[in-house]
């Protein structure tokens, strides 16, 4: 998805914060962690997650 008025204005908003600022939207993909033979152990609980997106500013 493109970037929104709204998510240029939050992140424009915070950078003088004195820390880098993302912009980012919640995860809705499925996550699987893999065991070291490639197998799946476990589906990663994703509403914790976020998906770094463009502008990032440092």
């Amino acid at each position: 998805p493109l970037l929104t008025p709204r998510m240029l204005d939050r992140v424009l908003g915070v950078r003088d914060a004195g820390a880098g600022v993302l912009a980012a939207r919640r995860m809705t993909d499925t996550v699987k962690e893999v065991d070291g033979s490639g197998r799946v152990a476990r589906t990663v609980e994703r509403a914790g997650l976020r998906r770094a997106e463009t502008p990032q500013i440092f």
